[in-house]
């Protein structure tokens, strides 16, 4: 399942509508799995728990208000398991999530891209860096992908400069997508355990790092995020 963290909203109603339909218990209960912002993958648990939501105001609210305010597109979920096995779901807003993203620092890693080529936190210092978090079946990702590569491109003989492609699919369905494609990245699969690491909650999400190691700028769903990412490439070099 590869949907956008916006689409959650449609998935509770269509559970809902089944639920009231087919039973008449007065608590609901759903899965984490009807929940969960599939847009990061995360493997769902079999178990059905009671969820209580959140506003951004760390606030309970229900299910409709919860829609309604994911469904504005200036909103994503945050999931959070509680000790006891129940589920919250938090309403974080894009600002906030990018700035949560900004302070942080990159977690040791390994990634090895399509050429074989290995890059770790330790061999990147020194370097501006960026991380494009993605996946194939997206078309936002791949459009996002796509009208980013003539900016890659500018930098590509600048040897203090290196981006990174991380992508949530297979080798052989990223290779084979690729294919006739003259982006301008570095591109690397199986890279979902390193997006959780990093807290990723919906893709694409860009991450430019300064030669330190730190996240000096995190953009997602920016309506001039190409010009956001270019002027912070140039704000490092």
């Amino acid at each position: 399942m590869k949907y956008f963290n916006w689409l959650i909203f449609v998935f509770l109603g269509i559970i809902i509508s089944s639920v009231n339909a087919c039973q008449e218990h007065t608590t609901r209960k759903i899965t984490f799995e009807d929940i969960k912002d599939s847009s990061n993958r995360a493997i769902p648990t079999k178990i059905e728990e009671n969820i209580i939501f959140y506003n951004t105001e760390n606030q309970v609210i229900s299910t409709e208000k919860f829609n309604q305010l994911l469904a504005e597109g200036l909103y994503l979920s945050e999931q959070k398991l509680n000790v006891d096995g129940s589920e919250e779901v938090h309403l974080i807003s894009i600002k906030e999530y990018a700035q949560k993203l900004e302070r942080q620092s990159i977690p040791d890693f390994e990634i090895v891209d399509l050429m074989g080529n290995i890059y770790t936190k330790e061999n990147l210092l020194g370097k501006i860096t960026v991380l494009s978090f993605w996946f194939t079946s997206s078309h936002l990702c791949t459009k996002d992908i796509q009208d980013l590569s003539p900016i890659a491109q500018k930098y590509t003989n600048n040897k203090n400069f290196l981006w990174l492609a991380p992508a949530l699919d297979k080798s052989a369905d990223l290779s084979r997508f690729l294919r006739g494609k003259n982006w301008k990245f570095s591109f690397a699969a199986n890279q979902e355990h390193l997006s959780s690491q990093l807290g990723i909650l919906t893709f694409p999400t860009h991450l430019i790092i300064n030669k330190k190691g730190k996240i000096h700028k995190a953009v997602t769903r920016h309506p001039n995020s190409h010009e956001i990412i270019d002027k912070a490439i140039q704000q490092l070099l």
